[in-house]
């Protein structure tokens, strides 16, 4: 299967995903000759209802401070893509979706299930951008790339994970490996 319609997660808050993410998709597309969208996700940060403390701590206008946070930084790494994409060659589309956190995982496997392969950036110690790189490694039904954010090495392919089994059951097991020099998969967990 070619590679030709890449999809890139880029989140906005409450940290924005960092440019070397950015950087490391952009080689992957030249590398595959593909294009490569962008879905940044803004958040909305839903105010909370009544209470004493809501009064007291002005709860409202902090929400609303939080959404535009989120709107702004949603933006500006929008553009920051644009910007990227445009002097790398590659083309690109780049869309802004606003929703709730709790909605970024379906909202990105809805997407996810319309492009070729999905790149998800992941963090050391991010618990949420791993639960959604789950999901969509699960449920997407298509290959999905993950970007170690926190490596600034240029791209290398040299590490893959192979998931067992022709289905998305419960009972699937996903194997670790490195590819070796004479391309054999040499698993890094056995069983």
């Amino acid at each position: 299967m070619a590679h030709r319609d890449l999809l890139l997660a880029l989140t906005s808050y409450p940290e924005r995903t960092p440019a070397v993410a950015v950087d490391q998709s952009l080689a992957l597309a030249r590398l595959l000759d593909a294009r490569l969208s962008a879905l940044t996700f803004q958040v909305d940060v839903p105010d909370v209802a009544g209470g004493l403390a809501a009064s007291l701590l002005d709860q409202g206008s902090l929400a609303a401070a939080e959404r535009a946070k989120s709107a702004d930084a949603a933006r500006e790494l929008s553009a920051a893509f644009t910007a990227a994409a445009e002097r790398a060659g590659v083309p690109f589309d780049a869309q802004i979706q606003a929703c709730m956190s709790s909605q970024i995982d379906g909202v990105l496997l809805d997407h996810a299930r319309l492009h070729s392969m999905t790149l998800v950036p992941l963090g050391h110690g991010d618990a949420f951008q791993q639960y959604v790189a789950e999901r969509v490694i699960f449920g997407a039904g298509r290959p999905t790339l993950l970007l170690p954010v926190h490596v600034t090495r240029p791209l290398a392919l040299d590490t893959v994970v192979v998931k067992s089994g022709a289905t998305l059951s419960p009972n699937s097991v996903v194997l670790p490996g490195v590819v070796s020099r004479k391309k054999q998969i040499i698993p890094a967990l056995k069983l």
